[in-house]
């Protein structure tokens, strides 16, 4: 499952369980919360994470040069070229 695919499951299993408290109550509502939750700490993160090596600093006006020179690409892109 891609990663928008994940957030758009666990968004709306949220709103599942506003829908199935007003309707069906707390339990039911429970339940579904508890599935939710169970899928999103299951399922690959939405966020990427880069890992910084130990004594490296990143320079924020290289990261932002970066993405001016490389439009649509994320932060953590960024951060993963110049450690390169």
């Amino acid at each position: 499952m891609t990663r928008r695919g994940v957030a758009l499951t666990v968004v709306g299993g949220l709103g599942a369980v506003v829908v199935a408290w007003v309707t069906m109550g707390m339990t039911v509502a429970g339940m579904i919360l508890l599935a939710t939750l169970v899928f999103a700490a299951s399922a690959r993160p939405v966020v990427g994470n880069t890992p910084i090596s130990a004594g490296t600093t990143i320079d924020p006006r290289a990261v932002r040069r970066y993405r001016e020179q490389h439009p649509g690409a994320t932060i953590t892109d960024a951060i993963a070229a110049l450690q390169r």
